[in-house]
């Protein structure tokens, strides 16, 4: 075996780490970072696209392996909270997860992974949403959320219905009113100071944020969305959404504004459990498009506590949720049934029946009916809130 090989790299030289990345390291995390996600010559910082997950701020909670000072290993996570059913569910977000080329195949990053895993277990955690479902996640028991719809819809100055709301760009002092607008969602992240600062960096590199309102200025709706952006994209014709807020009857207005600065269509990534008012809005209005699991993955950090928190408002649907040693048992009427696999415990709690393996399609009909309503959690794919 030689020495330029990653294996050997690691027998014959001692790493740094897993540790926590100290201030001097975040230079050489962003370099690393925009190496793997934006290589030359493709546009884009990593840094200045995501300063709250690679900023100074979150500095403990970027963990990495150093070779002789640098870094060679990274996984960043970002603590928030979700609202959803009522309650809030205090999740870790993982983003930028990258090891330099020349260390790959060493199991760095799953060191990292576990260090990031014990440490929000640690701190309170219940969820740890996932930008994506490599080996990686999955192999820690990180299962697919879903199903989501992929749309592109047709858009057009003259749109029905458009002449409903008055619609104008977003400035920074419309800040506060966009935050309030979001505070009301039933299903949400929950902002803080830090959002401000995602919002501008995703208008710096291609976005673009409508407010619609009503007839008398309350506003009602906002629609944000990219043209050309590094992560986001956008391209031939097409605006790519990142995020929509408020009432769907001010979608049309929202791309009607958006076609006169001269797209033709928009694309529209809709999670069905978190929003399928906005996915029938958009279907109705002519898009189109395929259903499938997001790519997007979630790992449950404390099965009791989840139930803990969700299980007062799914008592109120008549199902009866609880959670011991690691076991999830789900009760409806005189049926009950005990999980013991977490990707089966997953699949019921957040996917909807027609994407259930074979195991919960053959569950008795009183609990399939009783749990068909999968748990709304609003992935950080592509909101204000993205990591």
């Amino acid at each position: 075996m030689s020495e330029s090989t990653p294996a050997a790299r690691l027998v014959s030289r001692p790493f740094e780490g897993p540790c926590v990345a100290r201030a001097e390291d975040l230079p050489d995390v962003v370099s690393l970072a925009n190496q793997v996600f934006r290589p030359s010559p493709r546009p884009g910082d990593m840094g200045s696209e995501f300063p709250i997950l690679l900023g100074p701020a979150n500095l403990g909670n970027q963990y990495i392996f150093r070779d002789g000072g640098q870094v060679a290993s990274h996984v960043g996570m970002l603590r928030q909270t979700i609202h959803t059913l009522g309650v809030d569910i205090p999740v870790a977000c993982i983003g930028s997860v990258c090891t330099h080329p020349d260390y790959r195949q060493g199991g760095l990053a799953g060191r990292l992974m576990d260090l990031a895993i014990q440490r929000s277990i640690e701190a309170g955690d219940v969820l740890m949403p996932i930008s994506g479902k490599r080996t990686l996640y999955v192999s820690r028991g990180a299962t697919s959320l879903g199903p989501q719809i992929r749309l592109k819809v047709p858009i057009q100055p003259d749109m029905a219905g458009a002449a409903d709301f008055a619609v104008c760009a977003y400035e920074p002092a419309d800040w506060t009113r966009l935050a309030a607008l979001q505070a009301r969602q039933s299903i949400r992240y929950a902002w803080s100071d830090r959002e401000p600062q995602v919002l501008e960096s995703i208008r710096r590199w291609g976005g673009v944020c409508l407010l619609a309102s009503h007839k008398d200025g309350e506003l009602a709706a906002a629609l944000l969305f990219c043209v050309n952006h590094p992560m986001y994209g956008g391209k031939d014709g097409f605006g790519r959404v990142v995020q929509f807020l408020g009432d769907v009857a001010a979608i049309p207005a929202c791309l009607a504004r958006a076609a006169r600065g001269g797209l033709t269509g928009m694309e529209w990534t809709v999670l069905a459990t978190a929003h399928p008012e906005v996915a029938r809005t958009l279907l109705s209005a002519g898009a189109t498009g395929p259903s499938q699991l997001t790519a997007w993955t979630v790992l449950v950090l404390k099965l009791a506590k989840l139930i803990e928190k969700i299980g007062p408002a799914v008592a109120r649907a008549g199902v009866e949720l609880s959670a011991r040693d690691g076991q999830l048992t789900i009760a409806a009427g005189e049926q009950s049934v005990t999980l013991a696999d977490r990707e089966s415990q997953i699949e019921l709690l957040f996917r909807h029946p027609g994407t259930w393996s074979p195991t919960l399609a053959g569950l008795p009909r009183e609990l399939r009916i009783a749990c068909s309503v999968a748990l709304p959690v609003p992935l950080p794919d592509y909101g204000i809130n993205y990591v």
